[in-house]
């Protein structure tokens, strides 16, 4: 007998505020409607309202678990729209924390994963190394999930020998303790067989739905914004693109363990090849007095400006009508588009299948309904 089913949004494996309504016969789910829009907060009527240095705090938030990813997408456009040139060191240093905090993203991920299918010892583990990193980026940012360290024309504050110091020893670290968790994971039985052939997603169905990032290459889409679209000092630094063929949950696990330790080889030689020189532009944008000084307005026209955050392509649209406030702001998160997938990947499967299904997308609501 079919029966209506409220999945979320309180159960802690929704990864936020999704509200699944579901059908079920008995513990098969015949069809799922997904509603995203709990946590709508009308980001880009915000941007639209307000100076384009003041939007800086609240893109932070679009992904809430990965901020420095959305503050640079943000910043980086406006500075786009200026025609504005950042000296080299600020791109440098820009991508050394992208990147660690692409890392700190994925440990995360693997963390929630883990206690979404049982194993609570790896969540445990996952948050130790999650938290050695956001101490750093305190020490860096003076933030630990938000950070206003990047601003229009640079950084807000250098970074110094000492902190490039405790990101490369945090790295030889990481070298030494992320096999063991993913033995732990890899090795235990029945972690795979709900990994294994569950949730897969087609390289067809990958395009139809506009995927991007791990859950995309995960089903063979060889496509990674760094690579394809470089940004910062991305065309300057070797690493490779992890793609998996098999498209199952299991797939998009071993995208993610591989791009960690990707990004540990990028921040190395980001460490390498960091310059000396000015942290910021002549005509930077900041918040120092005299503010009328320190403020300048866009020509009319746009800027566009896509990245390779942690969950996919992130992308961010500016028109400017020569105000001091954007005309239009866009903003394009992949959670919404990976998400959409989940009436096709949801049917006729187990309901424990479908909290696995949902964590290996890695969902973040704030950038799904802006």
């Amino acid at each position: 007998m079919e029966t209506p089913l409220n999945f979320g949004p309180q159960h802690p494996s929704t990864h936020g505020v999704l509200h699944l309504n579901m059908v079920i016969d008995a513990e098969i789910v015949k069809s799922v409607d997904p509603d995203v829009g709990l946590i709508h907060r009308g980001l880009e009527k915000i941007a639209e309202n307000r100076m384009y240095f003041k939007f800086t705090p609240i893109a932070n938030k679009i992904d809430y678990v990965a901020a420095a990813a959305w503050e640079f997408n943000y910043i980086g456009c406006v500075e786009k729209l200026l025609g504005m040139t950042v000296p080299p060191r600020a791109t440098w240093a820009r991508m050394i924390i992208l990147e660690v905090q692409r890392i700190i993203s994925h440990v995360f991920w693997m963390g929630t994963l883990s206690m979404d299918l049982g194993q609570p010892t790896v969540f445990v583990w996952a948050m130790r190394e999650r938290e050695r990193l956001l101490d750093i980026f305190e020490d860096i940012m003076g933030g630990r999930m938000t950070y206003g360290w990047m601003i229009i024309g640079g950084l807000r504050d250098d970074i110094t020998p000492e902190q490039i110091q405790r990101i490369a020893l945090e790295l030889y670290h990481l070298e030494k303790v992320l096999p063991e968790y993913f033995d732990l994971l890899e090795k235990n039985s029945l972690f795979c067989e709900r990994m294994i052939g569950v949730g897969i997603i087609t390289r067809q169905m990958a395009t139809d739905y506009g995927l991007t990032g791990p859950s995309a290459r995960a089903s063979g889409v060889l496509y990674d914004v760094r690579k394809d679209d470089p940004y910062l000092a991305y065309k300057d630094v070797q690493f490779n693109v992890p793609t998996r063929t098999a498209g199952d949950c299991y797939a998009r696990y071993e995208v993610r363990r591989d791009e960690i330790m990707q990004s540990i080889s990028i921040v190395r030689q980001a460490i390498a090849q960091l310059p000396d020189g000015p942290y910021r532009a002549v005509n930077a944008m900041t918040l120092r007095p005299p503010l009328a000084l320190s403020m300048r307005t866009p020509k009319n026209g746009e800027a566009f400006l896509r990245t390779e955050c942690p969950r996919g392509e992130g992308a961010i649209f500016l028109l400017s009508d020569g105000s001091n406030f954007p005309y239009r702001c866009k903003i394009r998160g992949p959670s919404f588009n990976n998400l959409s997938l989940l009436s096709e990947l949801c049917k006729n499967q187990s309901i424990p299948d479908v909290v696995a299904i949902i964590a290996t997308l890695d969902p973040v609501f704030g950038e799904c309904d802006r």
